[in-house]
């Protein structure tokens, strides 16, 4: 009997047997005998240590394995807050995404931050999306904008894209990166044939849904046209290209008086070519002349000027101490008036060379 204790309490006694860190005031030997107060002060360390130096007391330092855990531990015992689905999502297309088995099995709703990753099945559609992890309720499923959590519109989730959605007390939030990650509002170029999903093409359409695209709407509001019923306007960009706003007093594309006020967000102008006072004369255009200044004699007389098609000609002059023939000293003319016939004006291009994408606003 006294051998079969001493055994006992060296299995206690050796950390790599008993996987605990415990230890006893007597180190008995076999063939010698014990003490029996030797014994009783070794079988309670054993006690005490087994109360408070064990997983059941709290201390889970020498934990390295659980493998006869058949329930998992919830998130308030320290379990983790994240469980891994795999491609086992049902009714993504149909805005009712459903997520069915999970890793582990304890998915449950019962603390803020618990999360699910899983991999879509489909894109989603335009419009709010729901999601249902495990049969504990359909809730909504939020996208992350700069404005805070707000429905999804399409285009956020696609077919094979690993997503995460975490439980925030009252819905879901999708907390890895959308598919498209522009925020609401929020215009970019295109060099496809139409706009992916979750954006619209800035034509200036003034049909747009406030119930399908709330978050757009909440952030241009009224600043590109009118709402008319349920819909609203979004920008007109059609062969335009874009400025930052001139503000602060900058002046530097506002021109007073001209076509384009760019000190305001929704105001366009600009125009593709401008008419100059370019003329082609023809051959045998006259020209008043108000004056031809003698720089020698300082005396102005009047004259006569006509041109053909590249060159103009002084025909005539009445000035002291010059000779049409001969030459004379330097002279100005100034031409007051307009042709008397002939002459053309020709539209001046004011495009410089560009590329043709589209352009897009995320809604």
């Amino acid at each position: 009997m006294k051998k079969l204790l001493v055994g006992l309490f060296m299995l206690f006694a050796s950390p790599a047997l008993a996987g605990v860190s415990c230890s006893v005031p007597f180190n008995l030997t076999n063939g010698t005998t014990a003490d029996a107060s030797q014994v009783m002060a070794n079988y309670n360390a054993i006690l005490a240590c087994l109360a408070t130096g064990t997983a059941a007391s709290g201390v889970n330092n020498d934990i390295t394995a659980l493998n006869a855990l058949t329930t998992p531990l919830t998130p308030a015992q320290g379990g983790n807050f994240l469980v891994f689905s795999g491609t086992s999502v049902s009714g993504t297309v149909t805005g009712a995404t459903a997520v069915g088995t999970t890793l582990p099995s304890s998915f449950a709703l019962s603390n803020v931050g618990v999360a699910v990753t899983y991999v879509s099945d489909g894109a989603n559609p335009a419009g709010p999306l729901t999601l249902n992890v495990r049969g504990t309720g359909t809730f909504n499923f939020y996208r992350p904008t700069p404005s805070g959590p707000v429905p999804m519109v399409g285009g956020e989730i696609v077919t094979g894209q690993i997503v995460t959605a975490t439980w925030d007390g009252a819905e879901y939030q999708m907390t890895s990166q959308p598919a498209l990650g522009y925020a609401p509002g929020a215009v970019f170029d295109y060099a496809g044939s139409a706009c992916p999903a979750g954006s619209l093409e800035t034509t200036g359409s003034s049909t747009v849904s406030t119930a399908t695209y709330p978050t757009l709407f909440a952030n241009i509001g009224t600043l590109w046209g009118t709402t008319i019923g349920g819909d609203f306007t979004i920008p007109d960009l059609r062969g335009r290209g874009t400025f930052s706003r001139d503000s602060s007093g900058s002046g530097r594309i506002t021109a007073a008086g001209g076509n384009f006020d760019g000190t305001a967000v929704g105001n366009v102008g600009g125009q593709q070519n401008n008419v100059l006072n370019k003329v082609n004369f023809a051959s045998g255009v006259t020209f008043a002349v108000s004056g031809i200044t003698n720089f020698e004699s300082n005396v102005t007389n009047s004259g006569t000027i006509t041109g053909g098609v590249s060159a103009l000609q002084l025909n005539s002059v009445s000035s002291p101490g010059f000779n049409l023939s001969t030459g004379g000293p330097n002279f100005t003319v100034a031409i007051q008036g307009t042709a008397a016939s002939g002459g053309t004006s020709t539209p001046l291009p004011m495009l410089s060379n560009a590329g043709i994408v589209i352009k897009c606003i995320k809604g």
